[in-house]
């Protein structure tokens, strides 16, 4: 039998690895961009239902999530948003180029457009990471992807994965050269155009800008099926936004799983030898 201290490491090392599961479990709510008033708010994406928190005083592109903030923007500039009232920061300094639209990975905010003088441009969009404490858009790559004014595009939120939808095609973009690569076509008979998409468990949603529904993509082949009917939503964004793991609660697990290891292995020791010592006995 496991002694008081191996009995205590075993129940805290499970209890961490619920409560862990918990923390990274995603809400069916997201944060969204709503309407032609810019309406800030949520919405259910089982149902469609959208409830409105505030209007927000300007946006030209979409939502993106870093270090549990969430973020939109004008065409040259980033702005936080308060979730609570829908309430902008006044103005980071600006992108220094023409972005498209925002989005983010699980680790930074990314934004495609073009620029002046970097190569970018409406036939061959940048890729650019962003940062978010001052603004400042630095060029990632070129995606070779062209960009029409009043077309649909999006990048998506909350996945490890950047996804990029361009009318009725899905691509992924690479964060580290720029380059889009062809994923599938949503399907619809090319009616199926993405405005906004979000990752929430694993499940890749996105706002059809044509049908006002928010449908499921298959990220293997790009194909969306229809689902709820919803508003024109021109953002989403996980609700709870998303936050880095504290390097404390890493080392805490670890160490849990080593001192689980460690009390499996003594048992198993002791009973080896309390085994040898009966058959020594008999």
């Amino acid at each position: 039998m496991l002694n008081g201290g191996c009995r205590t490491v075993l129940r805290c090392t499970v209890l961490f690895l619920f409560s862990a599961a918990g923390l990274l479990a995603d809400d069916i709510i997201a944060y969204d961009l709503s309407g032609y008033y810019h309406q800030f708010g949520t919405v259910d994406l089982t149902t469609g239902v959208v409830t409105a928190t505030g209007a927000l005083e300007q946006f030209e592109t979409g939502l993106g999530v870093y270090s549990g903030s969430l973020y939109t923007a004008s065409t040259s500039d980033l702005y936080q948003v308060n979730t609570s009232t829908g309430s902008l920061t006044a103005p980071i300094d600006p992108f220094g180029v023409h972005l498209v639209d925002l989005g983010s990975t699980l680790s930074g905010l990314y934004g495609v457009g073009y620029g002046t003088s970097d190569g970018s441009s409406m036939s061959d969009l940048g890729l650019y990471s962003i940062n978010a404490s001052t603004g400042l858009a630095t060029l990632v790559g070129l995606t070779r992807l062209s960009y029409t004014a009043g077309e649909y595009v999006s990048l998506s939120t909350n996945s490890s994965t950047l996804y990029y939808g361009d009318a009725n095609e899905l691509y992924t973009i690479a964060t580290t050269t720029g380059l889009a690569v062809a994923v599938g076509s949503f399907g619809g008979s090319g009616n199926y155009q993405m405005e906004a998409m979000t990752m929430i468990n694993g499940v890749l949603y996105g706002a059809d800008a044509n049908s006002k529904t928010i449908d499921t993509i298959n990220i293997g082949t790009g194909l969306a099926t229809l689902g709820p009917t919803s508003a024109v939503l021109y953002g989403l964004a996980p609700k709870p936004l998303p936050t880095t793991p504290e390097p404390a609660s890493c080392c805490l697990l670890a160490a849990g799983i080593a001192g689980l290891m460690v009390a499996t292995r003594k048992m198993r020791n002791r009973r080896v030898t309390g085994l040898a010592e009966s058959r020594v006995v008999l």
